[in-house]
């Protein structure tokens, strides 16, 4: 990626934001939005890496008061980019997750870190699919905001911008999207979590027997 510095002149990256000449050209401002977008992915990972590649220079055992850390990187190395970075724990705990989740094999330089770090919890298998998803709604002049992409995963399915957009209350009645998107993302969590592989016949009669209601919505129509 190149510097900043190699954009124009005109601009001087500072810690604490751009200092920027009065005389920047129309041009030369829109020749800085990519690479700014490839700085701030690669902040987050580059970080997170770091973290994670520090996990080999300290033993694994919680401080006082860290037992609640969900990561996984020795917390004398959190200690330490707390001093080098200056960045809050909050936002170091977040790029270790997401660069631990997500392999560098599965990142897309056309994606936010947030974008990464929708599909983080996912196995890589899925992971792929979303991304490529995503990258394929960009392509086709559809924009996957991470809110969208968040819901879609959610729902099991991409949803159209025009679901996300619809609002229950224009139409004058109770809009039923909603409710459907719930329930199959409900769905697809128990199916990847094995509940089909678990359940007794008695749960799966039961479950039947809760769902009873949507068949027969159907069967009205």
């Amino acid at each position: 990626m190149n510097s900043l510095e190699t954009i124009t002149p005109k601009a001087n990256f500072t810690p604490l934001g751009l200092e920027i000449a009065d005389d920047l050209t129309v041009e030369e401002w829109n020749e800085f939005a990519p690479h700014l977008g490839d700085a701030a992915l690669a902040l987050g990972f580059a970080i997170g890496d770091w973290l994670i590649f520090g996990e080999r220079f300290a033993p694994q055992r919680p401080l006082p008061g860290f037992e609640h850390m969900p990561a996984k990187v020795p917390h004398e190395r959190y200690e330490a980019a707390l001093l080098a970075t200056r960045l809050d724990i909050t936002t170091l705990q977040n790029f270790a997750y997401v660069a631990r989740n997500v392999p560098r094999s599965v990142r897309h330089e056309l994606l936010s870190f947030e974008h990464h770090r929708a599909v983080a919890r996912l196995d890589e298998t899925d992971q792929r699919q979303w991304i490529a998803t995503t990258v394929a709604e960009h392509d086709a002049g559809r924009r996957m905001s991470v809110r969208r992409l968040r819901r879609s995963i959610e729902s099991g399915r991409v949803l159209g911008i025009e679901e996300l957009q619809a609002d229950p209350a224009d139409a004058g009645i109770l809009n039923h999207i909603p409710f459907v998107n719930r329930l199959v993302g409900w769905w697809g969590r128990m199916r990847a979590e094995g509940w089909l592989k678990t359940a007794t016949r008695e749960q799966r009669a039961a479950l039947k027997r809760d769902l009873q209601p949507i068949i027969d919505i159907t069967n009205e129509l």
